[in-house]
Parts: C-alpha cells; sequence; structure tokens
C-alpha cells in the first residue's frame, strides 16, 4: 500500500471545512487512508484543527476561523498526505473484541441471513467471527460504527420495512456491512446476536483521560466472539453492577 501511488484530492466543503479523499475503489486502501488520516490529524500536528471526521473514503478537517490562511492549510495538509504510511497504520490500530450471543432470542434475521445466502446458521456465525472487521466511520446514532469487512458469503439487503424499536447491543447486518446498536433505536439492519458491553456511554467521556464515550472509534479493528446464553447473562450482570 504504497502512498506514492494513490491520489488525493482537497476540496473545500465550507469555509472552514477541507475534505481530503482518495481516489480508489480498493476498500483496503480506502480503509487503510482513513485510519491513518485519523491517527495523524488528531496528533497536534495543525495549528487550529478543531475536528476530524472520517467517512469511507475521505475526511473532513475543520479549522478555527482565527487562523485560517487557506494556501497555507493545503500546504501543510499535502505534505502530510505525502508521509503518510498505510502499512503502519494498519498494524498500529486498536484491535476491539467484541463478545456477541447468537442465541436466537438475540438474533430474529439469523436464520434469514442463512436461507438467503444458502447457508446453515451454524455457517453464518462461523463468518461473521471469523472475519477482521475496520470502523469506517461513525453515524446513524451516538458510537455506531459501519464495520467494512463483512464476508460476502453472509452479505444480506436490510429489512423492507424498518423495526420501530431495536434494543441496544444488537449486532447486525445491512448489504456488507455489519454493526452494533450502541443504544434502543429504530433500525432496519438484520439482527443476527446482542453483545452485553456497553457500546456507548456519555458517563465515560473525558477528554483529560482520553475517555471517549463511545467503545469504537473510526480506524479501530474489530473482531466478533461467539459467546453463549449463559456467558452473556454473566456479563450482561457485571456491566449492570459496575
Amino acid at each position: 500500500m504504497d502512498v506514492s501511488q494513490v491520489e488525493f484530492r482537497l476540496s473545500w466543503a465550507s469555509e472552514w471545512h477541507l475534505r481530503i479523499q482518495i481516489d480508489t475503489s480498493k476498500e483496503s486502501i480506502q480503509a487503510a487512508f482513513v485510519g491513518e488520516a485519523i491517527r495523524v490529524f488528531r496528533r497536534d500536528t495543525l495549528e487550529g484543527l478543531l475536528s476530524v471526521v472520517s467517512g469511507y473514503q475521505n475526511v473532513l478537517l475543520k479549522f478555527a476561523p482565527e487562523v485560517f490562511d487557506e494556501a497555507d492549510i493545503e500546504s501543510q495538509v499535502r505534505t502530510l498526505l505525502r508521509d503518510f504510511d498505510l502499512q503502519r497504520s494498519h498494524a498500529e490500530t486498536r484491535l476491539v473484541e467484541i463478545p456477541v450471543c447468537y442465541d436466537e432470542a438475540f438474533a430474529p434475521d439469523l436464520m434469514d441471513v442463512a436461507r438467503f445466502n444458502d447457508l446453515d446458521v451454524q455457517s453464518v456465525i462461523r463468518l461473521h467471527t471469523t472475519a477482521t472487521y475496520q470502523v469506517r466511520f461513525i453515524g446513524f446514532a451516538p458510537g455506531f460504527g459501519y464495520l467494512s469487512g463483512l464476508p460476502e458469503a453472509i452479505a444480506t439487503p436490510r429489512l423492507d420495512t424498518p423495526r420501530v424499536r431495536v434494543p441496544a447491543g444488537s449486532v447486525g447486518i445491512a448489504g456488507a456491512q455489519t454493526g452494533v446498536y450502541p443504544t434502543q433505536t429504530a433500525g432496519g439492519w438484520r439482527l443476527i446476536g446482542r453483545t452485553p458491553m456497553v457500546m456507548f456511554d456519555p458517563a465515560r467521556c473525558d477528554p483529560s483521560l482520553n475517555e471517549n464515550p463511545s467503545t469504537l472509534i473510526p480506524g479501530d479493528r474489530v473482531r466478533f466472539v461467539a459467546i453463549d446464553r449463559d456467558e452473556y447473562e454473566r456479563r450482561r450482570q457485571q456491566v449492570a453492577q459496575a
């Protein structure tokens, strides 16, 4: 993944927002670029940089108006882009393991996913837990990470009619993506399991301690680990007592 062979485009999305887009259709390079951008730009490398927001193949940088100099910012950003190390980014990203119970009580769509892909339920679980995913961006709801890397063999369309209420911790599939609902909300993803892990907690936000209310952040790698119903209940009780 040589960055010198990748083209970047810079464009101003607003007066103080600079968008960086990578010109490639390869998801592995897109993901590596987003991960490296987050790592680099979230360090104190650019004066006046207020926030870094990622998408599937782009990153949006917001700058403070008082230090705004369009030409200077573009020059600094291009310099940093030339030094991107996409291989290093992949090696240094955090790996988050998420325990998931695939019990039928938590997986109303697991059988449908299996039928749609001409598989049995155990094959769906095996494929879902053997892949390594990457958090591409956080959206839809606070702490909801869009994960790429879902095996093509279990990709399944969203529900035709979204559910009004999806329980917090529900693990779903939508097209070629998977993810975890961090809070109870409406949703149309195919539900195949549930985690006892708390994916979003506003009380966990303390910038001085580098704590984030969201368990997942863009650039993270994710593995799902299958647990049984007893283990799910044990961990859920631990979380409730914490």
